[in-house]
């Protein structure tokens, strides 16, 4: 708030640290200034990185086959992801468990 040789300003880079994943975390900002009279200052910022969104199947869809075709029906496998990138991403793929009956 001082004028002339008696003003004290400018900028500072913030420091950034913290973690998060596809969970969520939390990231921190700090920054420090000391002035040629040995003051120092500091400030930090925390910021909430939320959850990543929930991952979804792909679409799935009811079929119809022959008593002859269910003899050698597998389930297979389904994927699955939420569309992120980097550690927000949440993929992959679960085995499918065949149930019921028929004759």
């Amino acid at each position: 708030g001082g004028t002339g040789v008696c003003e004290i300003s400018g900028s500072v880079p913030g420091e950034l640290s913290g973690s998060y994943d596809e969970c969520g975390g939390t990231l921190e900002v700090d920054w420090t200034y000391t002035d040629d009279c040995q003051r120092t200052i500091t400030a930090k910022k925390t910021i909430t990185v939320l959850p990543a969104p929930a991952a979804e199947f792909e679409e799935v869809e009811n079929m119809e086959i022959t008593c002859e075709e269910a003899n050698s029906f597998e389930a297979g496998s389904l994927s699955y992801t939420n569309g992120g990138t980097g550690v927000c991403e949440i993929s992959g793929s679960v085995p499918g468990e065949l149930s019921g009956s028929y004759d």
